[in-house]
């Protein structure tokens, strides 16, 4: 892949969209937390949220071992999956990437603690 200049520069790189993706994400979520309240918000974001997880987690339970190796305590996985306590729990998530969404949650719980204790914080709010 690397003898290809684009994918190459991508593989490379790989790193630097993950920082990409994190800060658009932040410019979406302060935007998605006009106009809301702590709990309002942080209630849409979740509706939002765990029915795709829960879909995806459901998917990968039942198809990821076609094409990974299975895990030891898959019921316990998916739960801890969909829930994100899979580090709490200290059990092998389905999905490695779910990391990503530990740390949007926190921001969302920064939000919302934030337009709870400062509600005039956000224009428009």
């Amino acid at each position: 892949m690397k003898d290809i200049p684009v994918l190459g520069f991508i593989v490379d790189n790989g790193d630097r969209a993950v920082e990409i993706f994190f800060i658009i994400s932040g410019f979406v979520i302060l935007e998605s937390s006009r106009r809301k309240d702590g709990a309002s918000f942080l209630i849409k974001r979740f509706i939002r949220l765990i029915p795709g997880l829960f879909i995806s987690m459901l998917g990968i339970l039942l198809v990821g071992p076609l094409f990974i190796s299975s895990y030891e305590a898959p019921t316990l996985s998916f739960l801890n999956s969909v829930f994100l306590t899979y580090n709490m729990a200290n059990i092998k998530p389905l999905a490695t990437q779910l990391w990503t969404l530990i740390y949007e949650v926190k921001f969302y719980i920064l939000i919302a603690i934030l337009l709870c204790c400062f509600p005039k914080i956000l224009p428009n709010n």
